[in-house]
Protein backbone atom coordinates (compact mmCIF):
# COMPACT_ATOMS: atom_id res chain seq x y z
CA UNK A 1 0.00 0.00 0.00
CA UNK A 2 1.13 3.88 -1.14
CA UNK A 3 0.66 6.73 1.03
CA UNK A 4 -2.12 9.16 -0.54
CA UNK A 5 0.45 12.11 -1.17
CA UNK A 6 1.98 9.98 -3.65
CA UNK A 7 1.70 9.37 -7.53
CA UNK A 8 0.84 5.53 -6.81
CA UNK A 9 -1.40 6.34 -3.75
CA UNK A 10 -3.80 8.70 -5.72
CA UNK A 11 -3.64 6.66 -8.88
CA UNK A 12 -5.23 3.65 -6.44
CA UNK A 13 -2.54 1.31 -8.15
CA UNK A 14 -2.44 -1.04 -5.53
CA UNK A 15 -0.56 -3.29 -7.65
CA UNK A 16 2.33 -1.11 -8.63
CA UNK A 17 4.63 -4.18 -8.35
CA UNK A 18 4.11 -8.15 -9.84
CA UNK A 19 6.11 -10.97 -9.69
CA UNK A 20 7.73 -12.67 -12.52
CA UNK A 21 9.29 -15.51 -12.74
CA UNK A 22 10.56 -15.20 -16.12
CA UNK A 23 14.45 -15.53 -16.93
CA UNK A 24 13.90 -12.43 -20.14
CA UNK A 25 14.58 -8.93 -19.75
CA UNK A 26 11.86 -6.30 -20.37
CA UNK A 27 10.28 -3.02 -19.85
CA UNK A 28 9.83 -2.64 -16.59
CA UNK A 29 11.65 -5.15 -14.87
CA UNK A 30 13.53 -4.64 -11.93
CA UNK A 31 17.21 -5.35 -12.30
CA UNK A 32 20.52 -4.85 -10.20
CA UNK A 33 23.30 -3.44 -12.63
CA UNK A 34 27.16 -1.92 -11.90
CA UNK A 35 26.10 1.70 -12.30
CA UNK A 36 29.05 4.41 -12.30
CA UNK A 37 28.22 8.05 -10.45
CA UNK A 38 28.23 10.39 -13.15
CA UNK A 39 30.21 13.38 -12.59
CA UNK A 40 30.40 16.80 -14.39
CA UNK A 41 33.73 16.47 -15.44
CA UNK A 42 34.50 12.83 -16.44
CA UNK A 43 38.10 11.00 -15.12
CA UNK A 44 40.83 9.34 -17.48
CA UNK A 45 42.83 6.93 -17.07
CA UNK A 46 46.49 8.45 -18.26
CA UNK A 47 49.54 5.76 -19.15
CA UNK A 48 52.33 8.13 -17.93
CA UNK A 49 55.38 4.81 -17.96
CA UNK A 50 56.44 1.45 -17.11
CA UNK A 51 58.08 0.02 -14.18
CA UNK A 52 60.21 -2.41 -16.82
CA UNK A 53 60.68 -0.46 -20.49
CA UNK A 54 60.69 -3.73 -22.28
CA UNK A 55 57.44 -4.99 -20.62
CA UNK A 56 54.69 -3.88 -22.66
CA UNK A 57 51.96 -5.57 -20.52
CA UNK A 58 52.81 -3.34 -17.16
CA UNK A 59 52.52 0.73 -17.15
CA UNK A 60 52.31 3.25 -14.27
CA UNK A 61 49.36 5.20 -14.68
CA UNK A 62 47.45 8.00 -12.62
CA UNK A 63 43.54 8.97 -13.14
CA UNK A 64 43.42 12.52 -13.85
CA UNK A 65 40.49 15.11 -15.15
CA UNK A 66 39.48 15.24 -18.45
CA UNK A 67 38.14 18.01 -19.97
CA UNK A 68 36.27 17.98 -23.61
CA UNK A 69 39.01 20.88 -24.84
CA UNK A 70 41.75 18.95 -24.48
CA UNK A 71 40.75 16.08 -26.47
CA UNK A 72 43.23 16.87 -29.22
CA UNK A 73 46.26 17.20 -26.77
CA UNK A 74 45.93 14.15 -25.67
CA UNK A 75 49.16 11.53 -26.29
CA UNK A 76 48.70 8.32 -24.88
CA UNK A 77 51.60 6.03 -24.16
CA UNK A 78 51.04 2.52 -25.91
CA UNK A 79 50.31 -0.34 -23.71
CA UNK A 80 49.41 -3.56 -25.44
CA UNK A 81 46.98 -4.28 -22.20
CA UNK A 82 44.88 -0.88 -23.11
CA UNK A 83 44.84 -0.67 -26.53
CA UNK A 84 43.32 1.98 -28.18
CA UNK A 85 42.44 2.86 -31.37
CA UNK A 86 43.99 6.47 -33.03
CA UNK A 87 44.75 9.26 -30.81
CA UNK A 88 40.64 10.37 -30.16
CA UNK A 89 40.37 7.36 -27.92
CA UNK A 90 41.03 6.98 -23.96
CA UNK A 91 40.24 5.16 -21.10
CA UNK A 92 37.16 7.19 -18.25
CA UNK A 93 37.47 6.16 -14.58
CA UNK A 94 34.19 5.87 -12.85
CA UNK A 95 33.88 5.01 -9.15
CA UNK A 96 30.41 2.34 -9.45
CA UNK A 97 27.84 0.57 -7.21
CA UNK A 98 25.57 -2.61 -7.67
CA UNK A 99 21.90 -0.54 -7.60
CA UNK A 100 19.00 -1.32 -8.16
CA UNK A 101 17.47 -0.34 -12.07
CA UNK A 102 14.68 0.05 -13.98
CA UNK A 103 14.36 -1.30 -17.64
CA UNK A 104 13.20 1.31 -20.08
CA UNK A 105 14.05 0.25 -22.66
CA UNK A 106 14.25 -3.19 -24.21
CA UNK A 107 13.89 -3.17 -28.20
CA UNK A 108 16.55 -5.60 -30.13
CA UNK A 109 16.31 -6.47 -33.40
CA UNK A 110 18.20 -9.53 -34.92
CA UNK A 111 21.25 -8.06 -36.70
CA UNK A 112 21.61 -8.84 -40.87
CA UNK A 113 24.45 -10.98 -41.58
CA UNK A 114 26.76 -8.11 -42.97
CA UNK A 115 26.66 -6.68 -39.43
CA UNK A 116 27.57 -9.89 -37.34
CA UNK A 117 30.73 -10.78 -39.39
CA UNK A 118 33.96 -11.59 -38.04
CA UNK A 119 36.24 -8.08 -37.48
CA UNK A 120 33.45 -5.78 -37.02
CA UNK A 121 33.66 -3.76 -34.42
CA UNK A 122 31.96 -5.15 -31.12
CA UNK A 123 30.40 -2.24 -29.95
CA UNK A 124 28.16 -1.89 -33.20
CA UNK A 125 26.53 -5.32 -32.14
CA UNK A 126 26.45 -5.34 -29.09
CA UNK A 127 22.87 -5.81 -27.54
CA UNK A 128 22.23 -3.43 -24.53
CA UNK A 129 18.67 -2.46 -22.04
CA UNK A 130 18.56 1.19 -21.12
CA UNK A 131 17.88 1.12 -17.43
CA UNK A 132 17.36 4.13 -14.98
CA UNK A 133 19.42 3.45 -11.56
CA UNK A 134 17.10 3.57 -8.40
CA UNK A 135 18.91 5.98 -5.03
CA UNK A 136 18.45 5.04 -1.43
CA UNK A 137 16.47 7.86 0.37
CA UNK A 138 16.85 7.43 3.96
CA UNK A 139 19.85 9.16 5.98
CA UNK A 140 20.87 6.24 8.52
CA UNK A 141 24.55 7.09 8.64
CA UNK A 142 25.76 4.72 6.18
CA UNK A 143 24.42 7.18 3.35
CA UNK A 144 23.98 10.77 2.21
CA UNK A 145 19.82 10.07 1.32
CA UNK A 146 17.79 13.47 0.82
CA UNK A 147 16.37 15.75 3.48
CA UNK A 148 13.16 14.72 4.81
CA UNK A 149 10.98 18.17 2.94
CA UNK A 150 13.16 17.00 -0.32
CA UNK A 151 11.89 13.59 -0.28
CA UNK A 152 8.08 14.42 0.21
CA UNK A 153 8.18 17.36 -2.56
CA UNK A 154 9.70 14.28 -4.98
CA UNK A 155 6.87 11.69 -3.72
CA UNK A 156 4.22 14.69 -4.69
CA UNK A 157 5.62 15.13 -8.30
CA UNK A 158 7.59 18.28 -8.25
CA UNK A 159 10.70 17.14 -9.88
CA UNK A 160 11.21 15.58 -13.74
CA UNK A 161 14.14 13.23 -12.45
CA UNK A 162 13.25 12.25 -9.92
CA UNK A 163 10.71 9.68 -9.26
CA UNK A 164 9.84 7.90 -5.34
CA UNK A 165 8.65 4.41 -5.07
CA UNK A 166 9.06 1.29 -2.54
CA UNK A 167 11.21 -1.29 -4.25
CA UNK A 168 9.59 -4.41 -3.42
CA UNK A 169 12.57 -6.85 -2.74
CA UNK A 170 13.64 -4.09 -0.01
CA UNK A 171 10.39 -1.97 1.28
CA UNK A 172 12.51 1.02 1.30
CA UNK A 173 12.12 4.08 0.27
CA UNK A 174 13.71 5.42 -3.02
CA UNK A 175 14.11 7.82 -5.68
CA UNK A 176 14.16 6.48 -9.96
CA UNK A 177 16.89 8.64 -11.33
CA UNK A 178 16.22 9.48 -14.82
CA UNK A 179 18.88 11.56 -15.06
CA UNK A 180 21.10 9.08 -14.88
CA UNK A 181 19.51 6.66 -17.57
CA UNK A 182 22.16 4.74 -19.65
CA UNK A 183 22.76 1.32 -21.67
CA UNK A 184 24.14 -1.67 -20.13
CA UNK A 185 24.73 -4.93 -21.56
CA UNK A 186 22.29 -7.21 -21.66
CA UNK A 187 24.58 -9.96 -20.55
CA UNK A 188 24.45 -12.23 -17.47
CA UNK A 189 27.48 -11.12 -16.18
CA UNK A 190 26.37 -7.45 -16.71
CA UNK A 191 22.42 -7.53 -15.60
CA UNK A 192 20.84 -9.58 -12.40
CA UNK A 193 17.38 -9.43 -13.43
CA UNK A 194 14.71 -9.96 -9.89
CA UNK A 195 11.37 -11.49 -9.79
CA UNK A 196 9.51 -8.34 -9.84
CA UNK A 197 8.17 -5.68 -12.80
CA UNK A 198 6.01 -3.04 -12.99
CA UNK A 199 1.77 -3.65 -13.52
CA UNK A 200 1.24 -2.64 -17.29
CA UNK A 201 -0.94 0.65 -15.95
CA UNK A 202 2.27 1.60 -13.85
CA UNK A 203 4.41 1.10 -16.58
CA UNK A 204 2.09 3.16 -18.41
CA UNK A 205 2.43 6.49 -15.72
CA UNK A 206 6.02 5.94 -16.12
CA UNK A 207 6.06 6.11 -20.20
CA UNK A 208 4.07 9.92 -19.02
CA UNK A 209 6.86 10.84 -16.42
CA UNK A 210 9.83 10.25 -19.40
CA UNK A 211 7.88 12.36 -21.70
CA UNK A 212 7.76 14.95 -19.01
CA UNK A 213 11.58 14.06 -18.36
CA UNK A 214 12.52 14.01 -22.29
CA UNK A 215 10.68 17.24 -23.43
CA UNK A 216 9.30 18.80 -20.63
CA UNK A 217 6.02 18.51 -21.88
CA UNK A 218 3.11 15.73 -19.86
CA UNK A 219 -0.06 14.40 -21.59
CA UNK A 220 -2.77 16.45 -20.13
CA UNK A 221 -5.38 13.61 -21.06
CA UNK A 222 -2.97 11.32 -18.79
CA UNK A 223 -3.37 9.97 -15.58
CA UNK A 224 0.40 11.35 -14.70
CA UNK A 225 -0.84 14.93 -15.13
CA UNK A 226 -3.72 14.75 -12.81
CA UNK A 227 -2.60 13.28 -10.47
CA UNK A 228 0.46 15.89 -9.87
CA UNK A 229 -2.53 18.71 -9.95
CA UNK A 230 -4.05 16.68 -6.69
CA UNK A 231 -0.72 16.52 -5.26
CA UNK A 232 0.71 19.76 -5.42
CA UNK A 233 -2.39 21.72 -4.41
Amino acid sequence: MYPEESIQGITDHRQWWEEDDGKTSCRGRLCHAFVPYVFQTPLTLTPVGRPNPTEHHEVDAKIEQIRIGQRNRLRMLPVAALPLAGEKELYTVYKAKTRPCLILGDSWCDLPAEMCQKGRPIFQKTSTVIVAPYFGVSQDGTRAGFPPEFVDRVRRGMYPQFFWDVLPHSKKESFLFFAHAQPIGKHHDSLDLTKFKLSASALTIIDEWLAWYFTGNMPIDGLLYDARELLLL
